[in-house]
C-alpha cells in the first residue's frame, strides 16, 4: 500500500511512504460491485461474511498513521482549504481530520447507506455529506484545494477501467489548480509516469544564448489564451495520474488468493487425515491391549479351575 501526493498543476507519481497497517482483505473483483458495498454498510451480505464492521472501519491506516504525511503534503489548516473526501463510507479518519482543524470538509460515497452511516459517525460535525457517482461528481470546476483518496481509486478502479479514468477526470476537474490529490493505494506507482525523453536530442543549431532575438520578450506572449487551454490541462493532468497507476492485475491477485485457499484447505486435510490415522492407530492398540488382556485372564480362570480340580480328585481319593 502506497501513499502519494499529486499536485494538479503537475501531477506527481512518486510513492511516499509506505504505511504500517492496511486492509486485511484480498484484492477482487467483487470490490467493485456496488451491491457489496451497500451489503457492508447494511451488515448483511459477503461484506458482513468477510468480517467488514458496518459502523466504523478506517481503510488502509488510521489517522495517526496518515497525519504527518496530510500535514506535510496537503495545505494547513489554517488556510482552510476546501478538502473532498470520496468514498467516505464509515471511516473515523475523516472525523478526525476534522477534529485536527480542516474544517471545510465535503465528503461523498455512492450508497446512500453508507452516508446514512458516515451522518451518524461524525454527529455534529459540519461535514458536507451527499450520495454521488465518483465518474460524475454534482461539484463545480475547482470547488476544492485538497483530496484525500483512501482506497476509493482502487475500488474504482478494480470495478472498470473506464470508470476509474473518468473519476480521475473529475477529481481533476473539481480540484482547483495549485490543488493537490492525496491518495492512499493497494496499487504499485509507477515512479516515472512520462514518456521517456529522447536519449539523443537534435543540437540547438542555433548558438546565440538569447534565441529569442525580440529585445523586449513580453512574459505573456497570447494575452488572449486559448478558451479551451484548462480542459486540455486538466485532461492531460487525469491522464497523468491515471499513468501513475499500474494495473492492478486482478486476476494474478485473484489467483493467488485461489492458490491461497486450495493451499490451506490441503494443509487442513493432511491434518484431519494425520488425526484420523493416530485415532485409528490408537484404537487399534487399545483393542490389541484388551483382547491380551482378556486372554490372559481366561489362562490364569483356566489354570485355577484346573488346580481346583486337580486338588478335588486328590482329596476325593484320600
Amino acid at each position: 500500500m502506497w501513499l502519494s501526493a499529486a499536485p494538479v498543476t503537475t501531477w506527481l507519481g512518486t510513492a511516499a511512504t509506505t504505511a504500517s497497517r492496511c486492509a486485511t482483505v484480498v484484492c477482487g473483483s467483487k470490490y467493485g460491485t456496488k451491491e457489496y458495498w451497500d451489503g457492508m454498510y447494511r451488515g448483511e451480505g459477503e461484506a458482513a461474511m468477510d468480517g467488514l464492521p458496518a459502523d466504523r472501519f478506517s481503510w488502509y491506516c488510521s489517522w495517526q498513521e496518515l497525519r504527518p504525511f496530510w500535514e506535510e503534503l496537503a495545505p494547513p489548516c489554517a488556510a482552510a482549504p476546501r478538502v473532498l473526501v470520496p468514498g467516505v463510507g464509515v471511516d473515523g479518519t475523516i472525523a478526525e481530520l476534522f477534529d485536527a482543524g480542516w474544517r471545510e470538509l465535503s465528503a461523498f460515497d455512492y450508497s446512500a447507506d453508507a452516508v446514512e452511516r458516515a451522518r451518524a459517525l461524525f454527529g455534529e460535525r459540519a461535514i458536507a455529506l451527499c450520495c454521488a457517482d465518483a465518474t460524475a461528481l454534482p461539484y463545480a470546476d475547482a470547488s476544492f484545494d485538497a483530496v484525500l483518496d483512501k482506497g476509493t481509486l482502487d475500488a474504482i478502479g478494480i470495478g472498470s477501467d473506464d470508470s476509474l479514468r473518468a473519476s480521475v477526470a473529475e477529481l481533476a476537474r473539481t480540484v482547483a489548480t495549485g490543488g493537490v490529490v492525496v491518495s492512499i493505494s493497494r496499487a504499485h506507482l509507477n515512479p516515472n509516469p512520462d514518456p521517456d525523453p529522447d536519449p539523443d536530442p537534435e543540437p540547438n543549431p542555433n548558438p546565440n544564448p538569447n534565441p529569442n532575438p525580440n529585445p523586449n520578450p513580453n512574459p505573456n506572449p497570447n494575452p488572449n489564451p486559448n478558451p479551451n487551454q484548462v480542459s486540455i490541462s486538466r485532461a492531460l493532468e487525469a491522464a497523468e495520474l491515471l499513468a501513475a497507476f499500474e494495473p492492478l492485475h486482478l486476476d494474478d491477485e485473484v489467483a493467488r488468493d485461489e492458490a491461497r485457499q486450495w493451499e490451506v484447505l490441503r494443509n487442513a486435510l493432511a491434518i484431519a487425515i494425520a488425526i484420523a490415522l493416530t485415532l485409528t492407530l490408537t484404537l487399534t492398540l487399545t483393542l490389541t491391549l484388551t483382547l491380551t488382556l482378556t486372554l490372559t485372564l481366561t489362562l490364569t480362570l483356566t489354570l485355577i479351575l484346573t488346580l481346583t480340580l486337580t486338588l478335588t480328585l486328590a482329596l476325593t481319593r484320600c
